[in-house]
């Protein structure tokens, strides 16, 4: 991450008092007027609008509040594995059938994201729909499942622009929205199968097999997520560390990153440290680096629906902020790659 940026994002105006903020969305509320105050570098020089709002998005990519303001126990959940939103989407859209071509989700894609957009600014709206439009009116590629695998990894790389879609995604996927079923389904669809997409279909089944073996011998992978959670939040996964039987699920996209160093700068009270099963979890999570517009994030995106144990929680402190509290999760493999 540039220094400039680095500065930016951890020299606030503000200071918050994490014991009293209870509800998610008191922590959106401080994320925007966090983000929306003046920020000024040691220069003394601060940023343009222009270059505020890509701050404020960055970081509310990797910071957008993860839970409802109840946790999402899933003791009891039938369905828990994958994202209810997105097979839901998959069902209605294809009318039970679960084939669909590329024509018909690329024109579904677009009429949605264009209802999406139409308050934000026209401008940010065209930029996203032409990049889109490029692969469709892309003669050189002909296989219909090629297409298809470019259009998820543009959809994928738009995740990482600073604009709208993220927000408004991660949004309806924590709320369980339905009524964005049809406008946002065919863009979450396309990302999720693209996390998907990032195992060979061949080793389904060594996976399967691990799973009702010994799992527990696959090389891993940490990432790091810094965020803001409620206090109510935090005492949940403090009574559930270290329970084998307590489950717990996120349902939006989760943004997270290789660098400890990286999350520290969207830390509001919470850093994440999560551990990822290469062998059994790898359709769990993409690396988003080689795409992303913001290669310095080294991003490593969570599939909407991933399982999560809590191994433990302790009160660290960083250089700039006191009193965080470090949650240490383990991914649970799901073993549902793609719909499609």
């Amino acid at each position: 991450m540039s220094q400039k940026i680095k500065k930016l994002f951890t020299k606030s105006k503000y200071r918050l008092n994490s014991s009293n903020t209870e509800n998610v969305s008191d922590w959106e509320d401080i994320q925007n007027v966090t983000l929306r105050s003046k920020h000024y570098s040691h220069d003394d020089t601060y940023l343009t609008e222009s270059e505020d709002e890509i701050v404020r998005r960055r970081h509310e990519r990797h910071s957008f509040p993860l839970e409802s303001q109840i946790i999402q126990n899933t003791e009891n959940d039938s369905r828990d594995d994958g994202s209810p939103f997105v097979t839901d989407w998959f069902l209605y859209f294809t009318n039970g059938q679960l084939k669909l071509s590329f024509n018909d989700l690329f024109d579904a894609l677009i009429d949605g994201i264009r209802k999406e957009g139409q308050l934000r600014s026209e401008s940010e709206l065209n930029k996203i729909l032409n990049d889109l439009i490029d692969i469709k009116t892309d003669d050189s590629i002909k296989s219909e499942d090629k297409r298809m695998k470019q259009l998820e990894e543009a959809c994928a790389k738009l995740y990482t622009k600073t604009s709208f879609l993220f927000e408004v995604v991660n949004r309806t996927l924590r709320d369980s929205d339905r009524s964005k079923l049809t406008s946002l389904g065919p863009y979450c669809f396309l990302v999720y199968n693209y996390i998907g997409s990032q195992i060979p279909k061949y080793t389904l089944i060594q996976r399967y097999i691990g799973r009702i073996g010994n799992s527990t011998q696959s090389s891993s992978i940490v990432v790091y997520r810094g965020c803001g959670a409620t206090m109510g939040l935090i005492n949940g996964y403090r009574q559930a560390a270290g329970q084998k039987d307590k489950y717990f699920k996120w349902l939006s996209f989760v943004s997270t990153s290789l660098d400890e160093n990286v999350a520290k700068t969207f830390i509001y009270n919470v850093l994440y440290e999560i551990k990822l099963h290469q062998k059994a979890s790898n359709d769990q999570f993409a690396n988003l680096e080689n795409i992303s517009y913001h290669v310095d994030e080294r991003e490593i995106l969570l599939r909407p629906g991933v399982r999560f144990r809590v191994s433990r929680v302790e009160t660290i402190e960083t250089d700039k902020v006191k009193d965080i509290t470090k949650i240490y999760i383990s991914i649970v493999p799901s073993f549902i790659s793609r719909l499609m």
